[in-house]
């Protein structure tokens, strides 16, 4: 169903990939190639390890050993010498964290300190100290998106933080702090290229390349992940290929094709792809994080319930723009103004039982689209002022504004709200335009939502406060 916005997204990625690699050999001709020495870790004290300095507990800069919250700091140096190849195997092997990996929809739900939820709801996400939690469900959605090379450091907190990040901030704070060019010398670029290869056919590439011209610098990174992901169907019973296969319960259903096979097997697949570039003139500094997530439903549904091989997609744009700026001797202030765009949705085959008596071993069948789109605006504004060696003030107020959707928008099924056919259509069942029978000889797939959510299903709010 969602083949043709796929498709546009593989040719955009391609395009976008192309300009960038233009770009990074251009680089390479203007500025000769340095290889960035990282200092060793392992070699440092305990007090040395403790003086690292991190931002994220109090807003501030401040050796972690002053830090008023447990933390732990990853470095890129660690990420290189432990193998890691995405965000979702560095939290996986952290403390502090219970992991389920599903390999669906959601490829794993963290849960910080020991508190489960439904998904990852009450950990924060940050890139560079911005929210990337999605702005309608707010999961923090860890999986193989993530860039890994641009990473400067991990800063994961442990604990509350609502009065500095609001009330979300509920079990820790997951913060990952990408390169800006500040390391190299004034001329230097460094360009990096990985590649990963491994079983299930997966396939990643990364680039990633900065420099430094003195008062501007520069860092932009792409990366694309691509795999067809375990098959899993003879692990557990309600995973059978005998289930998805099964006429009775899909009737029609199997005729249909997605993701270049045919509805009726185990089949996963995973594609994403992540753009993230800064530039940064003397103390303003703008840049961009703009993710995709394509993914099946792995193991979260049994075979007779939902078919895996349904493409769920999330995505999310931010554009920033920043400035430090130092007011006088002793009050410096930081402003943000950033936009955020959330998407979620994709394509879901269901099959839901007939309990008329003689029908049970048939279903009410369907392929339907989800989509919900969201959006917002953030002023932010923090003013740091020192009073002498030892104090400190941090005050700062923000505001914020969102655009949410109210309801899924899925056109034809069961009576939901649709922004494409009238969502009283009866349908073949009367149960809507996409509500099909496995007994039926074929199946039609309602269209496609619009691509502008109405007016009527959104919800606009403000939020603003302030803290000292």
């Amino acid at each position: 169903m969602y083949k043709d916005i796929f498709n546009l997204e593989q040719k955009l990625t391609k395009v976008l990939i192309s300009v960038f690699t233009l770009f990074i050999l251009l680089q390479i001709k203007v500025f000769s190639q340095e290889q960035i020495k990282h200092e060793n870790m392992f070699e440092m004290s305990i007090d040395e390890l403790m003086e690292i300095k991190v931002t994220l507990a109090s807003g501030l800069e401040e050796s972690k050993i002053n830090a008023p919250a447990t933390m732990i700091v990853i470095t890129s140096e660690e990420i290189r010498q432990r193998g890691y190849t995405s965000l979702s195997d560095v939290i996986m092997d952290m403390p502090g964290f219970d992991i389920s990996v599903p390999n669906g929809i959601n490829y794993l739900f963290a849960y910080q300190r020991g508190y489960r939820t439904p998904n990852t709801t009450r950990t924060l996400l940050m890139i560079d100290g911005k929210v990337n939690n999605h702005l309608w469900n707010h999961v923090a959605d860890i999986s193989r998106q993530y860039p890994i090379m641009n990473i400067e450091r991990i800063e994961i907190l442990y604990g509350p933080a609502s009065a500095l990040y609001g009330a979300n901030a509920f079990l820790g704070i997951i913060n990952v702090i990408t390169k800006d060019g500040s390391e190299l010398n004034r001329g230097e670029t460094s360009t990096n290229i990985g590649l990963l290869g491994g079983s299930f056919n997966t396939r990643a590439v990364e680039v990633f390349s900065q420099g430094n011209g003195g008062d501007v610098r520069y860092a932009i990174t792409a990366r694309i992940y691509n795999s067809d992901e375990p098959d899993l169907s003879n692990r557990w019973g309600f995973l059978s290929n005998d289930l998805y296969g099964d006429k009775k319960i899909w009737g029609p259903l199997l005729d249909l094709e997605n993701n270049g096979k045919k509805l009726g097997r185990y089949y996963d697949p995973t594609f994403s792809y992540a753009l993230n570039g800064n530039i940064t003139y003397k103390n303003i500094k703008s840049g961009f994080s703009k993710w995709y997530l394509q993914e099946g439903y792995g193991t979260q549904y049994a075979a007779d319930r939902g078919q895996n091989n349904a493409g769920w997609i999330k995505s999310s744009l931010q554009l920033y723009f920043e400035n430090e700026k130092s007011i006088s001797e002793n009050v410096n202030a930081n402003t943000l103004l950033l936009y955020t765009n959330s998407t979620i949705g994709g394509d879901w085959a269901e099959a839901a039982p007939d309990s008329k008596p003689g029908m049970e071993e048939f279903s009410f069948i369907s392929f339907t689209y989800w989509n919900s789109l969201n959006s917002s605006w953030l002023f932010k504004q923090n003013i740091e002022i020192d009073l002498n060696n030892n104090s400190k003030i941090l005050t700062g107020f923000k505001y914020e504004w969102k655009k949410l959707t109210k309801a899924w928008d899925i056109p034809g099924y069961w009576g939901a709200f649709s922004s494409s056919i009238p969502s009283t259509g009866p349908g073949p069942y009367n149960y809507g335009f996409g509500v099909g029978h496995s007994t039926d000889s074929t199946y039609t797939i309602p269209p496609m939502p619009a691509s502008q959510m109405p007016p009527t299903n959104l919800i606009f709010t403000d939020d603003y406060g302030g803290f000292i």
